[in-house]
Order: C-alpha cells, then sequence, then structure tokens
C-alpha cells in the first residue's frame, strides 16, 4: 500500500500507515543486525546465512527509507547506537549500516529533504503530535493512578484538550506509553515497562 503526504509517495506495505511500517522494519533491522553479527566468522557454513543476513539489511534499510518516517528514521538510529554501547562485537556491523543507510539517503529521491524536516516546528505533522502529547500529558497528570478507563483518549482529548484549529480526531496518543499513562494511568505504565 502506498500513501502520499504532499505529493510524495511514502511506502507502508501491510500497515496502515508507513510511520507502523517503519517502526516494524526498523525493529527488524536491529534484530538482523544482531543476528548478523553472530556470523561474521570466515567459516563456509556460515556464508550462506551472512549473505542473506547482508541483503536482508540491504532490502529493510531501502524499505525503511522509502516508509519516509522521520521517527522510525530515529528509532533505526537509537536501535543502532544501543546495539553499538552495549555489545562491542557488533560495532563495525552497526558501523557498515550507519554508512549504507546513509548512502541511501544520498540514492533516494527527496529522503535527505524529508530528513531535513524532523525538527522542524512549522510542519503540521509535528506540531500537531507535540499538541496531542501535551494533552495526553495534563491527562495523565489528571488522572495519574488509574486514568481515564475503558480506552477514552480520543473523547477526553477531544472534549477538554484538542485545540479548536486541530480538525483530525485521535483515539490515541501517538504514543504508547502516553496513551497507556493517560488511559490506565502511570502504574499500569509502570508494569507495561517492565
Amino acid at each position: 500500500m502506498i500513501f502520499y503526504y504532499h505529493g510524495q509517495p511514502r511506502l507502508s506495505l501491510w500497515s496502515d500507515s508507513p510511520n507502523h511500517c517503519a517502526t516494524v522494519v526498523a525493529m527488524l533491522l536491529v534484530g538482523i543486525i544482531a543476528i548478523v553479527g553472530t556470523f561474521r566468522s570466515s567459516s563456509k557454513r556460515k556464508l550462506l546465512p551472512l549473505a542473506i543476513g547482508i541483503l536482508s539489511l540491504c532490502v529493510g534499510s531501502v524499505i525503511l527509507i522509502l516508509t519516509y518516517s522521520r521517527g522510525g528514521w530515529i528509532a533505526y538510529g537509537f536501535g543502532l547506537a544501543f546495539l553499538a554501547a552495549t555489545a562491542p562485537r557488533l560495532r563495525r556491523v552497526c558501523a557498515f549500516c550507519s554508512i549504507g543507510f546513509l548512502l541511501g539517503f544520498i540514492l533516494i529521491p527527496k529522503a535527505l529533504d524529508r530528513a531535513g524536516s524532523v525538527a522542524d516546528q512549522e510542519d503540521r505533522s509535528i506540531s500537531n503530535r507535540i499538541e496531542v502529547w501535551k494533552g495526553a500529558l495534563a491527562m495523565t497528570a489528571a488522572h495519574s493512578f488509574v486514568g481515564l478507563r475503558n480506552d477514552f483518549f480520543g473523547t477526553q482529548f477531544s472534549a477538554w484538550y484538542q485545540p479548536i484549529k486541530m480538525n483530525t480526531r485521535y483515539g490515541a496518543a501517538l504514543n504508547n506509553y502516553l496513551t497507556i499513562s493517560s488511559e490506565h494511568g502511570s502504574i499500569w505504565l509502570m508494569f507495561y515497562l517492565l
């Protein structure tokens, strides 16, 4: 499935949103990197799994870039940094993947433009998210222990926290942690994090 954002086609594959697709692909890529790191030996038995892993990383990186999901790109970057920091034997693989990913930005049309808009607060997508997050934080503060209960985020946000200028209805806080804390309370969020 392909979505268009300001005329730019964005890949979403099986997902309802390019951002959801990017989340899954970024997590898969980090997992594949961990697996590829175990097959770095020069033994011939391990050559085929290594080749399959490298091919998977290349295809997955292209798919991730074609989602044009800034959040997915950032999450992948944090995943690479986490792997490099916690598994020293994977540092070379992470460096190789980082360089390959950055080269993908140069080769894929408009990827650099999209990446450059990460900090643009004039972008409606970003400003809307910030407004929704502010509302979710306010709901969490108002109902900190038990939350709103019964998945009422969208109703409460529309009635009390959504600015008049926003036309979109939100059923969730566009962030799993904020959705959980506002709907179910901070205690449930702690269990979720565990």
